[in-house]
């Protein structure tokens, strides 16, 4: 690795298809410079440190988004577990995602490929919905002797559920990062549309049975988006 004075760490690549010097920011912060076959380099760190203010800028900006698509913790609030992430760079064709009993998760393998990190991530999210929000679904179906059909999670942007007319419930996996009373709402509004299919008065009587003040709640969870972190956003 190559560095400049004014310590731009860099790399050079040798192209017999390129015309001119090139410099470059990858995703992963690495600075490459192209330059044609036969190029005198002598030349490079004072070109390179011409080019510092946007190479920093643009090391400033993948820093940013690397933060926010590679999260340090994963706050679920509706069981009020936060989980610490840790990466680690392995030689590896594929991402392995592990968890511990003391809310920590490790992904271990080309954790700079940030579609990977995203699709391991959020399929954490998913598998955890289906066993969480599954058990919190039979108990309140339970409690409120409302059977359901079959539920399925999805990852949907709009949606936080829905109750066909199979009784088949369908949950966002998002609902893992809203309020605890948030999600219950969604639960219990979904299990009444088995019995009440539409919205009129008789399905709000009966969801303000289980669910007090039900219609300013579902005010609220039209306005819980921003509980969702952007990783987790499909």
């Amino acid at each position: 690795m190559l560095k400049t004075s004014n310590g731009i760490e860099y790399t050079v690549r040798e192209s017999k298809r390129a015309k001119r010097v090139l410099v470059t920011v990858s995703p992963t912060s690495h600075v490459e410079v192209v330059i044609p076959s036969g190029y005198q380099r002598k030349g490079l760190p004072e070109l390179i440190e011409g080019q510092s203010d946007w190479i920093v800028k643009q090391l400033k900006q993948f820093c940013t988004m690397n933060r926010s698509l590679k999260p340090e913790t994963i706050d679920f609030k509706t069981t009020g577990q936060k989980w610490s992430v840790k990466y680690s760079n392995l030689d590896a064709n594929h991402l392995s995602v592990q968890e511990s009993p003391s809310l920590n998760l490790a992904l271990d393998g080309d954790v700079d490929d940030l579609v990977q990190v995203n699709r391991a991530l959020n399929g954490w999210v998913r598998r955890k919905a289906q066993i969480i929000l599954g058990e919190w679904l039979e108990t309140l179906s339970n409690e409120l002797s409302i059977p359901f059909n079959r539920l399925t999670i999805r990852h949907q942007r709009t949606r936080w559920g829905s109750c066909s007319k199979s009784n088949n419930i369908s949950l966002n996996q998002n609902l893992m990062f809203l309020p605890r009373s948030i999600t219950r709402y969604v639960l219990i509004h979904e299990l009444c549309h088995v019995k009440q299919p539409n919205h009129g008065p008789n399905f709000w009587r009966l969801v303000e049975q289980h669910v007090k003040n039900s219609k300013s709640m579902g005010i609220k969870t039209r306005k819980t988006g921003c509980f969702v972190p952007g990783w987790a956003n499909p």
